[in-house]
């Protein structure tokens, strides 16, 4: 048996979602890496290429190819 996570489809540079506790501030980000179970992502909008700086997130999820076409996060 492989035990799988949340996070084990995701690569570095990957779009996604994030949230605190308030799923109405959702913004985007780009993955890091998993620390501890979670997700960290790149701070502000930048990616591997351009900074190294992270943070935690505590929902983190891809994001669609309706949201990266057309730049709106969907609930």
């Amino acid at each position: 048996l492989i035990e799988v996570t949340t996070y084990d489809d995701f690569k570095e540079n990957d779009l996604c979602v994030v949230w605190k506790d308030d799923k109405h501030l959702k913004d985007f980000r780009y993955f890091s890496h998993v620390e501890n179970g979670k997700a960290r992502c790149f701070t502000y909008g930048y990616t591997s290429y351009t900074r190294k700086d992270t943070s935690i997130w505590p929902n983190c999820r891809k994001a669609t190819e309706e949201e990266i076409k057309t730049k709106t996060i969907k609930d």
